[in-house]
């Protein structure tokens, strides 16, 4: 029988120590398993952040396409008022040559106009043939 128990004891104590060793490495494998945890909630966490700057990214990429937009528009609409004003001013210099030509008209016939002044009349010359001005000239 005590060849028998010595088997029996070396092997309870290989079953002890194998057991040991097992709870060190279920111990050892635990800690693992929660650093893991740890490291994939700072994961999850930086995710999130990351998610919040692509969101704030976004949005000011839409700010920044309405600002252009505003943009476009007040640069079509200084594009209006600047044609308008190149018509406007061609407008005028064409009115301002009519009107030149009308006083150089004016001026001939008055330079032409004399009074007798044995007569007490008026004598006026033939008046010059007149070439109107177009607004286009």
């Amino acid at each position: 029988m005590r060849a028998l128990s010595f088997p029996s004891v070396e092997a309870a104590k290989e079953v002890r120590r194998l057991i040991s060793v097992s709870a060190d490495q279920v111990e050892a494998g635990a800690q693992l398993v929660k650093q893991t945890a740890i490291v994939l909630q700072s994961v999850v966490a930086h995710f999130g952040q990351i998610g919040g700057l692509v969101g704030s990214i976004a949005n000011s990429a839409r700010e920044q396409a309405v600002s252009i937009e505003q943009i476009n528009v007040s640069m079509h609409q200084m594009d209006v008022v600047t044609q308008q004003n190149a018509a406007m001013a061609e407008e005028s210099t064409a009115i301002a040559h009519m009107l030149a030509g009308e006083s150089e008209e004016l001026v001939w016939l008055t330079d032409r106009f004399r009074l007798d002044q044995r007569a007490g009349r008026a004598m006026a010359g033939p008046a010059p043939k007149r070439q109107r001005k177009t607004a286009s000239a």
